[in-house]
């Protein structure tokens, strides 16, 4: 399905019942979701609002207990740097990922409204935890994509919009706030990030100097394998400092390991990732 609430209630029902599920969004070409499919060995498709709909005519279903270590879901990669490798995050993965979000990430207020950007199924849903956790709001905007338009609407309408954004999303974002004049009091936070992507450290500097408001912009270049596994300290990000952009193009440099993160690549016999 395309970007939908049901996409972040059927993720908590399927943990309620102890199933793990394997988020998709529809955009995919049929033949990367059937490859998916049959990988993933799915006994169940959920393809729509029709079938969300049949699923809420079911009896309920008690909680299911789960071991920490068990998988709960099943995170295939974009693949935009080869064939998509499948990521297993397991109940504990998930509940350490809203801390480390908190302390190398952001804080999240109860105010404050994840409006969704990038697709559920990905990246952006994987921001959803830290949100739950701090009783914060959830926005899926009625076109059930990304409209660079309709984001700077939500912003003035519904204030502190925080987003997981791809590299073209915040491009056409700036360009609609400029083409119109409009105040970006309503944004709090973007997190820039996308598989294969990579953003022009003079686009950055650009962009700071034309939105003043903004402290500092931090930005990893990594391998694929490492992807989210460093960072880049932003502690002038809360402070009322001077503009200024930290660019880290190499983490050996600049970036530091996020906490309690770990990562096993598990490689075929011909070396690659799988």
């Amino acid at each position: 399905m395309l970007d939908h609430a049901a996409y972040v209630e059927v993720r908590y029902a399927a943990r309620w019942a102890g199933l793990a599920v394997v988020p998709v969004i529809a955009k995919l070409h049929p033949r990367e979701m059937d490859a998916i499919r049959v990988d993933s060995g799915a006994a169940l498709i959920v393809a729509g609002e029709p079938a969300y709909d049949a699923l809420l005519d079911g009896p309920a279903l008690d909680c299911a207990h789960r071991a920490p270590g068990d998988l709960t879901w099943l995170f295939y990669t974009s693949g935009t740097t080869g064939r998509p490798k499948r990521v297993l995050l397991t109940h504990r993965k998930l509940y350490a990922m809203p801390a480390c979000c908190f302390i190398d990430v952001d804080e999240v207020g109860a105010e404050d409204a994840n409006a969704y950007a990038a697709p559920i199924s990905h990246g952006a849903g994987l921001y959803n935890f830290a949100f739950v956790a701090r009783g914060a709001r959830h926005g899926v905007p009625a076109s059930g994509g990304f409209d660079a338009a309709e984001r700077v609407a939500l912003s003035r309408s519904v204030g502190r919009l925080c987003l997981f954004a791809a590299p073209t999303m915040v491009k056409r974002l700036v360009d609609r706030v400029e083409s119109c004049n409009a105040p970006v009091d309503g944004f709090r936070s973007i997190v820039i990030g996308g598989g294969g992507s990579n953003i022009d450290p003079c686009d950055v500097e650009v962009l700071l100097l034309r939105h003043p408001g903004a402290f500092e912009v931090a930005v990893v270049g990594q391998p694929d394998a490492e992807w989210a596994r460093w960072r880049c300290p932003s502690s002038s990000a809360r402070a009322s400092t001077p503009l200024r952009a930290t660019h880290c193009s190499h983490r050996k440099q600049t970036g530091t390991e996020r906490r309690g993160a770990s990562q096993t690549v598990i490689r075929q016999p011909g070396g690659q990732p799988s």
